[in-house]
Parts: C-alpha cells; structure tokens; sequence
C-alpha cells in the first residue's frame, strides 16, 4: 500500500526544488506548461516568468517551423521534372516565407528582451 505521509513529503521537498524563479525561466524556455503547483507567495513571480520564457520558446518554435518548410520548399524546387509553373510557384511561396521567418526572427528578439526585462523586475 502507498504510503500517503511519504508521498505528500515528498512532493512538498519536490515543490520546494521546483517553486523558484530560474526554474520558472528554464521550464518555460523549455515549452514545458505550468501547472498552478507553487505556493502563493511565489506562484504570481513565477507565472510572469514562466510565461515570458514560454512565449520566447513559441516564437523560437515557429521560426524552426518557418525553417524546415523552407528547406522542404527548397528540395522540392531542385527536384527534376517540374514545370516552370511549378517552379515560379515554389520560389514565390520560399520568398514569402523567407519574409515570415524573417519577422519571426524579430518577434524572437522581442520576447527575448521582454523576457530579459521581467527577469529584472524580479531579480533574476
């Protein structure tokens, strides 16, 4: 049978290892959700944080997303046997998405420094 005193100690030592604010950082740079689990006193902090490392791993994901449909679009285009059509099509469709990973690269760069300035605010 569990030992239920055990297990509440443990996670509460658990908690304890988790609840703090370059652990906020590194989980939501890592695209890992934040579960409501740390005491009131820090869970405010740790949320503001959380979400601003979250919100630079989304836009570090959408530009590799942005880079991987590039580099199929690009081993399509060298593909044989394509019609110039084709061809046309595929090189404005890499321009246009050379243009949005471009745009992403800035939207990086602004939660990166909106992370930096919530990690000054706390201390970080």
């Amino acid at each position: 049978a569990p030992d239920e005193q055990r297990y509440w100690a443990g996670r509460q030592q658990g908690l304890v290892q988790y609840c703090t604010l370059p652990s906020a950082i590194s989980e939501g740079r890592a695209g890992r959700a934040y579960q409501g689990v740390c005491p009131p006193q820090i869970d405010g902090a740790f949320r503001d944080l959380h979400q601003a490392a979250y919100a630079v791993h989304e836009a570090q994901q959408r530009q590799r997303e942005l880079q991987s449909t590039i580099s199929s679009r690009e081993r399509e285009l060298r593909k044989d046997g394509l019609s110039d059509r084709e061809r046309d099509r595929l090189r404005s469709e890499i321009r246009d998405l050379d243009r949005r990973r471009e745009n992403q690269r800035d939207e990086v760069y602004r939660r990166e420094r909106e992370l930096d300035r919530t990690r000054r605010r706390y201390g970080v």
